[in-house]
């Protein structure tokens, strides 16, 4: 993952344990070996938030909402209906 990102190995593994954490990715520990997996925001994402959850991330979702709803959930339909 460091040479992917371009970002150095040294402090990834505890970045990557914080953001996990914080609910910004899974991070599961399968004995002794820790796998890191990035969250779909509406079935991951937000619900790791609830606990946190702010006016701020309330309505930024709500922003949110039209546009995950017309480009991901039916990017086929039809405006006119």
């Amino acid at each position: 993952m460091a040479e992917r990102t371009g970002r150095p190995l040294e402090g990834m593994d505890r970045q990557l344990k914080d953001m996990g954490k914080a609910g910004q990715l899974f991070s599961i520990d399968f004995g002794g070996i820790r796998v890191f997996k990035m969250l779909p925001w509406v079935f991951g994402i937000y619900e790791f938030q609830l606990g946190r959850l702010d006016k701020e991330l309330a309505l930024l979702v709500e922003e949110y909402a039209p546009f995950f709803r017309t480009a991901v959930l039916f990017p086929n339909a039809s405006i006119d209906g």
